[in-house]
């Protein structure tokens, strides 16, 4: 009775591990349509967006808490933080450039892209600030603190300007 268990769940486990692997790649792929509906890296650049908010606000929330507890912010920590947004705020750039090329028709959605940059350079400015704060062994939690909260307003401007240039994209197409 074991000889015919194996074979048999060797099956199931091949067909759940193939049926994984197209769900995978039909994620990964676009459609022919995504460039003219304007969604070929749309949602990464609000992917990207929207992480650099959540890094930031973990930031803070660390800031704070170490503060509650009367202990410092770690500095390694605190840079991992910085640089991890550093990274979003550039890749969230090179999304919206390649977005500008898609876009390069359409005057609303290029007005509406540089509403979203101009936020992402504010939080890049935020970035820039943290990594001045950062620098050294004692960390001023007040001003790291500011400086998140300014970098997720940018942020989410940033995000509901982009998702409603999106959403009149796709309705226009």
């Amino acid at each position: 009775m074991s000889r015919v268990r194996r074979p048999r769940l060797f099956l199931v486990t091949a067909a759940f591990l193939v049926s994984a692997g197209a769900l995978l790649a039909n994620v990964q792929i676009r459609d022919a349509g995504s460039k003219i509906r304007g969604d070929a890296y749309s949602r990464s650049s609000t992917r990207t967006m929207r992480h650099s908010r959540d890094v930031s606000r973990d930031f803070r929330n660390y800031a704070q808490r170490s503060r509650r507890n009367s202990q410092p912010v770690a500095p390694t920590i605190a840079r991992a933080h910085v640089n991890e947004l550093a990274q979003n705020v550039k890749l969230t750039q090179t999304y919206l450039a390649e977005e500008k090329k898609e876009f390069a028709g359409d005057k609303k959605a290029l007005a509406s892209l540089d509403k979203v940059e101009k936020q992402v350079q504010v939080e890049a400015k935020q970035q820039a600030a943290l990594a001045e704060l950062v620098k050294g062994d004692k960390i001023d939690v007040d001003a790291v603190v500011k400086a998140c909260e300014d970098a997720e307003e940018a942020i989410d401007k940033a995000v509901a300007e982009h998702d409603e240039m999106v959403e009149a994209a796709a309705g226009a197409s």
